[in-house]
């Protein structure tokens, strides 16, 4: 008995000690092998939010901590997502600097894991070659970890489990490894904006559970497999932006499960199989390569298609109608004709929108696209249309709101009075033949109850006339206003003023005329672009100063608004363009507030007075010309280098400016070139008005447009402005009274395009340093008093193409290498002392004119004498040492080897 009892005592004694080793485990939690590893995960990065890692403690479970998830049954992690990208990217993960091992590799030991998500990573590194141990592996999405190197090194037969591979926006090169085509279980192979290179492997047909396949954006080349044709599960298909050759295979139309076909930007050729209509497609993407022939009209019958886009391709034939079924339509930048005479029931027509910009599209805009009320976009610009512009679009009945461009065609007549109701938002009539006033088509009449506006209106390049109407102030959402290139007559439109929202205006070449309002510099509170070029306004050009003014007598648009009753003390331009008119009266140097100012275009007016001090202190200024005025005074010599080194374009040329050529203000152009690339982001980023965040436009209206009249190559012409800025300097003093000699630190300004120095008092020779000029393609010094020979070093010049020295003093050889050989007479006449070729002069003597010079070699003689001198302490050092060794060896003897090294044999 007592035995049993003890027994019994030890039965229970052990069931305790399990039930407590059991209960301890579940206590616990996780696998102690699955928390180290994550630990030292966690040692590997460094969280500079605080986010991501606060709970993985190492006196907890790390099956409670954040982005993990745990197997119910076992305690093993079958979960881990760290996504960074949701705390954004100031609280994106470093790698710690201290962390010797593989970032990532100790994530092999979490033996169950099922799903690995990992987003913002800073891994830098190819993938660890221990995840091909992840043999339970289902899901891997690894998404801007900046991973490197190729993938081939894994061992992707091994994780047979995988159904989801996401590998998005890395560096990842080489080729798509073939050992992947073993993932039978695949569904999803993501592995959009890497490097891959190498052809899509045949054996992807072997992914028969395959849905979704998404390679765009890498340099994929060779052709689209056939064998992909076999994979009738998929649902997406996007290989855009890579260098994908040859034809679209018919064979897609198996696809019976596709909704998604994304082929742009490639290089595919051929025409468009129809049998692509036979797919439930939403969405059909073909833009951006060579495809060729008509376009299939059964694409239009596509039940579920919604987004059709075959833009700048080489498609030919007719525009059928049967396409307006599918709601977004994009067949720009091809070879189309004209539209299909093709019956459609309105009542399937889904368009909403419309581009056929830049074909080839003759006609008529044809009646039935009057029909459909769904449109808010039509793109019919750059084609061959003709006749009256149909008035339907404006119709308030027809169409709720309507972006409308049909800007360089061959419409006529007026501007249907429908136009100015209100539901055409955007209308962009450029460059047309378009005729008469516009006073019927902005009209509180024609707006009605309305309290919808135009946003932009582009009526440049035509032939309207007659003043600008006050309704047009109705319209008082209006940003962008360009007239410009009309017949449009009267003063400086008053209604302008009652356009609060107005930052694009442009009245340039039209017959405007009389004074500028005093009050203009008000618009400057808002406006970016002011361009009242090429007409002839009269007076000073109004000063900038701290006052209020009252817009007058209330409009509908303005009623209970008084929002010009504020300081205008703010200036928002960034152009300023007054060319070409009547002005007089100084440069205002309260144009200084407008410290964003990228341009001041002054040039042919009769404006006096001295250059303003603003030139050196507006630090964003790239454009400042005031040619062909009466502008007196020196060019200042107080340029802050650090404040002008945005300077591009300097035109000066046909004032009365004196003095010399400041060493000092062409430093301040050194500095740009030394500092700044070309066209660098921050100019884009000030060129393009629409992407500026307080632009009230969206980026759907265009970029910034502008043009400027500089010397350039001998010839005055005009240039657009974004070339301009996009190219080195371009420097022109010419047509002054400058004196002084031409400073030799013009030669720092290796990437001028550009330098006109002509007639003026010049003097001295040409800068060698002229020779660093490296882009320089036009170099006019003619008329000037500049002495001396040309320069050798100028042989450098390899882009120069037009050269200009005639009228000056110069002497001696005309170099004759590179492109100074192709210039003719012209460029050197009225030196009487220059010689040889293209001039009649021959030289005495037919040195190497185009070669810098050598150094002076020493004559014959020299060298004699120089060997003589040479020899005599070459004989008695020579002599000394003879002697010394003879003495040595007579005393000592001669060396001879023994069993333990040297000894020393006397002669004697």
């Amino acid at each position: 008995m007592l035995q049993r009892d003890g027994n019994l005592r030890l039965l229970i004694l052990v069931f305790c000690a399990v039930w407590s080793a059991l209960l301890f485990t579940c206590a616990t939690g996780c696998h102690p092998v699955d928390r180290e590893a994550l630990l030292e995960f966690k040692s590997s990065l460094v969280d500079p939010g605080g986010f991501m890692f606060f709970t993985w403690q190492e006196a907890t479970d790390c099956c409670t901590w954040a982005s993990i998830t745990c197997s119910n049954e076992t305690q093993r992690v079958v979960t881990l997502e760290v996504v960074f990208s949701n705390y954004g990217s100031l609280h994106y993960p470093k790698r710690n600097s201290s962390y010797d091992g593989v970032l990532g590799s100790s994530l092999e030991r979490l033996e169950e894991l099922q799903v690995l998500h990992l987003s913002s990573i800073p891994f830098n590194a190819p993938l660890p070659v221990e995840w091909s141990n992840l043999k339970n592996l289902q899901t891997l999405e690894l998404v801007s970890c900046y991973l490197e190197g190729q993938i081939d090194h894994i061992q992707w037969k091994d994780m047979t489990r995988l159904t989801e591979i996401w590998i998005p926006l890395g560096n990842i090169t080489g080729p798509i490894p073939t050992q992947i085509c073993s993932l039978s279980s695949l569904t999803t192979l993501n592995l959009a904006a890497n490097s891959f290179v190498g052809s899509i492997p045949p054996c992807i047909h072997e992914l028969a559970n395959l849905s979704v396949l998404i390679l765009n954006e890498n340099n994929l080349t060779g052709i689209i497999p056939r064998t992909i044709t076999e994979l009738t599960g998929l649902t997406t298909v996007d290989l855009s932006n890579n260098h994908i050759g040859g034809v679209i295979p018919t064979g897609l139309g198996n696809l019976t499960a596709l909704t998604s076909l994304r082929l742009h930007e490639n290089a595919l050729i051929g025409q468009i199989p129809s049998a692509l209509c036979e797919l439930p497609m939403g969405e059909l993407s073909l833009t951006s390569n060579q495809l060729t022939g008509k376009i299939s009209a059964c694409l239009g019958q596509i039940p579920y298609l919604k987004s059709l886009d075959l833009s700048n391709n080489e498609l030919t034939g007719s525009f059928s109608m049967s396409l307006l079924q599918v709601p977004y339509v994009d067949i720009s930048d091809n070879h189309l004709q004209s539209f299909e005479d093709l019956h459609l029931d309105i009542n399937t027509s889904r368009a909403q929108f419309l581009s056929l910009y830049s074909n080839s599209i003759a006609g008529e805009v044809p009646a039935m696209m009057c029909n459909f009320s769904e449109m808010y976009m039509l793109n019919l610009a750059n084609n061959y249309l003709y006749g009256q512009l149909p008035p339907c679009f404006g119709r308030s009945d027809l169409f709720q709101q309507l972006w409308l461009n049909v800007s360089i065609n061959f419409f006529s007549w007026e501007i249907p009075s429908t136009y100015g109701s209100g539901v055409i938002n955007h209308l962009d009539l450029h460059h047309n033949n378009l005729r008469g006033g516009i006073g019927h088509v902005f009209t509180e009449k024609t707006l009605g109850n309305s309290s919808r506006s135009l946003l932009y209106l582009d009526l440049s390049d035509n032939r309207l006339t007659g003043p600008v109407p006050n309704d047009l102030a109705l319209h008082y959402e209006l940003a962008y206003l360009t007239l410009s290139e009309n017949q449009f007559t009267g003063g400086f439109p008053p209604c302008i003023f009652n356009l609060v929202r107005l930052e694009m205006l442009d009245l340039s070449v039209n017959n405007f005329s009389g004074p500028l309002p005093p009050y203009l510099p008000a618009l400057s509170s808002r406006l970016r672009k002011l361009s009242l070029g090429n007409n002839t306004f009269t007076g000073t050009i109004p000063t900038f100063y701290e006052g209020f003014w009252d817009g007058g007598g209330e409009t509908r648009a303005t009623k209970g608004i008084n929002f010009w009753k504020a300081g205008y003390d703010l200036c928002s331009l960034f152009s300023l363009s007054l060319h070409n008119n009547d002005l007089t009266g100084a440069i205002p140097e309260e144009i200084s507030k407008c410290d964003g100012l990228i341009l001041f275009d002054g040039s042919y007016n009769r404006l006096s007075g001295t250059l303003p001090s603003w030139l050196s202190t507006i630090s964003y200024l790239r454009v400042f010309t005031v040619s062909n005025n009466q502008i007196e005074g020196t060019i200042p010599d107080d340029f802050d280098s650090k404040k002008r080194s945005h300077l591009r374009v300097l035109s000066l040329a046909n004032n009365r400016l004196r003095g010399e050529i400041p060493s000092k203000s062409l430093h301040s152009l050194i500095f740009f070139t030394q500092s700044f690339p070309f066209a660098s982001e921050e100019d884009q980023h000030t060129l393009l008005l629409y992407s500026n965040n307080h632009s009230t436009l969206p980026s759907l209206y265009g970029d910034y447009q502008e043009s400027i009249r500089v010397n350039f190559k001998g010839a005055e012409g005009s240039y657009d402005i974004k070339y301009v800025l996009s190219t080195p300097i371009l420097i022109d003093l010419s047509s002054n009274e400058l004196t002084g000699q031409i400073p030799s630190s013009i030669g720092n300004l290796s990437q001028t395009l550009s330098v006109s120095f002509k007639n003026n008092r010049l003097s001295g020779p040409i800068p060698p340093t002229m020779g660093n000029m490296l882009q320089l393609e036009s170099m006019d010094l003619s008329n000037n008093s500049l002495n001396g020979s040309i320069p050798p070093e100028l042989s450098n010049l390899n882009f120069l193409s037009f050269v200009d020295l005639s009228y000056n003093d110069l002497s001696g050889p005309i170099p004759q290498r590179n492109q100074w050989s192709t210039f003719g007479k012209a460029a050197f006449k009225h030196n009487k002392h220059l010689c040889g070729s293209p001039v009649d002069q021959e030289c005495s003597v037919d040195p190497a004119p185009d070669s810098p010079p050598a150094p002076p070699q020493p004559s014959s003689q020299g060298q004699s004498d120089y060997a003589v001198a040479m020899s005599i302490p070459a004989f008695i050092v020579g002599y000394i040492l003879s002697f010394c060794v003879c003495t040595y060896l007579f005393v000592f003897g001669y060396p001879s080897r023994t069993g333990f090294g040297l000894s020393f044999t006397p002669l004697f």
